[in-house]
């Protein structure tokens, strides 16, 4: 592209001298980091600016989703847990309503009945388990927990306002100061590709 220039253009002789748009700009600042290492730098800033933002947005649901996923575990296991007690006292109502030598053992067990003329004796041995409905019930305030998880963790601490609103200025800090600073820059009028 030629033009004209203007009053300062002006040669000694009156005429106007031929400037090119070329001649005419003022060269661009050399970059003082090489092309290649300011691409890398650039990619490098960037990025993490935007992993950091993607992390401070997505991090806290996945916590909260987490927690509600070992909330849902924890009635499932309930569940299960009331499932299989109401299982057993269905096979004890079924066996008990023709099975004397069973009532009889049941009233002895649960209200301290003795037989007339029966003799008690002692046993030694060890602690007889428990009834089955206090095993089932003991079970379930056995809770599943929840494996240690880092996301899950780091997701609590981005939870917190000041900590997420700290991680959102780094991460623009970081987006902004690889746009301004890092980008790969082109000589001012010629195409990207060009050299």
């Amino acid at each position: 592209m030629v033009y004209c220039a203007g009053k300062d253009a002006l040669g000694s002789s009156g005429k106007a001298k031929i400037v090119s748009a070329a001649e005419d700009r003022q060269p661009a600042a050399p970059n003082p980091v090489g092309t290649g290492t300011s691409t890398l730098c650039f990619s490098v800033f960037t990025l993490t600016g935007l992993l950091i933002l993607a992390a401070t947005v997505l991090l806290p649901e996945y916590a909260v989703l987490a927690r509600l996923q070992v909330a849902r575990d924890g009635l499932a296991h309930q569940l299960g847990c009331e499932e299989r007690l109401a299982g057993y006292n269905e096979r004890l109502l079924r066996a008990k309503a023709g099975d004397l030598v069973l009532q009889r053992r049941l009233v002895i067990r649960h209200h301290n009945y003795r037989p007339v003329g029966s003799h008690v004796v002692e046993v030694s041995s060890p602690t007889a388990p428990p009834p089955v409905p206090v095993q089932i019930l003991r079970d379930a305030h056995r809770l599943p927990r929840q494996a240690p998880d880092v996301l899950v963790q780091a997701g609590w601490w981005l939870h917190d306002p000041v900590t997420r609103t700290g991680a959102i200025l780094l991460s623009v800090a970081l987006v902004a100061a690889g746009l301004l600073f890092l980008a790969p820059r082109t000589r001012p009028g010629r195409p990207a590709g060009a050299t």
